[in-house]
């Protein structure tokens, strides 16, 4: 997945726990945890992504 796609996706999911906590108003109602997981794997793997493609950078530069 493209780094844009990531960043549109994580903020779809954090729209997505808000509106869940707005309708639980329970930050540990399962259907909240359950987004916010989720949530966390898509910033889990843009970082991954991200740091993977700065490393790159960075040696492909001498560093």
């Amino acid at each position: 997945m493209t780094d844009t796609k990531l960043l549109q996706k994580i903020e779809d999911m954090r729209l997505e726990m808000s509106d869940q906590f707005q309708a639980h108003e329970q930050l540990t109602h399962e259907s909240v945890v359950a987004v916010s997981q989720r949530l966390d794997d898509y910033i889990i793997q843009y970082y991954k992504q991200s740091g993977k493609k700065c490393r790159d950078l960075l040696v492909a530069n001498g560093y």
